[in-house]
């Protein structure tokens, strides 16, 4: 009889205790909302640095400027290390959002963006 009870006791007190509430746990947060920082990293091969940065003048510049006159973008930078190891990038675009949501800009805007720098969605 003790071996019967003993796994139904079992059965009946899981849903007891599964079904209790749990207390979320309160946990501070480790960060500041502000500026974003996004840091692309390039390896720009042996002497491709002015193509490079026509092609980048052509395209992801009007994208900052853009977002620069939006007021989403509080600045850029293109910066170059003083001692590049080989295979390791060789170039990085830093650029500095207002915040999160700044950074984080929905589909529609980002195609309007695209039209107006490119003329259509299609040639962009």
């Amino acid at each position: 009889m003790k071996r019967i009870l003993a796994p139904i006791s079992i059965a009946l007190a899981f849903p007891a205790f599964s079904l209790t509430p749990v207390a979320a746990q309160m946990v501070p947060r480790n960060y500041d909302k502000g500026p974003v920082t996004l840091v692309m990293s390039y390896v720009v091969k042996p002497g491709q640095l002015n193509a490079f940065m026509q092609d980048f003048a052509a395209t992801r510049l009007r994208f900052i400027q853009v977002g620069e006159k939006e007021g989403r973008i509080t600045g850029y930078s293109i910066q170059q290390p003083l001692d590049a190891r080989p295979g390791e990038p060789n170039l990085a675009v830093v650029i500095i959002f207002k915040n999160l949501t700044a950074y984080d800009q929905p589909t529609g805007d980002r195609e309007k963006d695209l039209a107006g720098i490119y003329g259509s969605l299609d040639a962009s």
